[in-house]
């Protein structure tokens, strides 16, 4: 939420510069009554909030905290199993809701998916909401990607399709990954 609140205020900010640099230049107007109007619409634009960055010392008496029992472990972070990712979020998911926006195909169901699998995995339950696309089609991204196998060849051994080449290996997988999945505490909801 915070990224794309500073990126509407870079947004804002590039417009209301456009805006002024184009009445600035504009003779029949009075320079005062576009310097005015300028910071008028600057004044009601969102500013991010900004929050101190996490420290070292802070992770570990919060780790110590959690350990001697003074803090609940559930405020704690939720790793993603994604080493990286947890890295940028400082140390993995917090308390709340999370919004993944991008154009399709750039791989966030793929995200989710590692990422619930593994939390379902190690924590518990995990609810995944999808708006566009049918429970079976999430399923079906959630083996392929568990097993590591093609979107296509996935939904191939499901629908028993001719024409698409599925080895013994690939189907082993596919099986494997559809049992596992089936063992995860992981829901999948959609709007079918």
């Amino acid at each position: 939420a915070r990224i794309i609140v500073d990126h509407r205020a870079r947004r804002d900010g590039a417009n209301i510069g456009r805006g002024l640099a184009t009445r600035a230049h504009d003779l029949s107007r009075p320079i005062d009554a576009t310097m005015a109007g300028a910071l008028a619409t600057m004044e009601g634009v969102r500013l991010p909030v900004r929050t101190m960055p996490r420290t070292m010392s802070a992770d570990v008496e919060q780790y110590y905290d959690a350990v001697e029992g003074s803090i609940d472990p559930g405020k704690l972070p939720v790793a993603t199993g994604l080493a990286d990712f947890d890295a940028a979020l400082c140390g993995g998911l917090r308390t709340g809701s999370y919004l993944l926006i991008g154009m399709g195909g750039e791989g966030k169901t793929t995200l989710i998916g590692q990422m619930a699998a593994y939390v379902a995995a190690t924590r518990g339950p995990v609810l995944v909401a999808e708006k566009e696309e049918s429970r079976a089609a999430m399923r079906d991204k959630f083996i392929a990607n568990l097993a590591r196998v093609s979107l296509a060849k996935v939904v191939a051994a499901r629908r028993g399709l001719e024409g698409v080449d599925v080895s013994q290996d690939e189907l082993a997988a596919i099986c494997k990954a559809l049992n596992a999945l089936d063992a995860l505490p992981l829901y999948l909801y959609a709007l079918d």
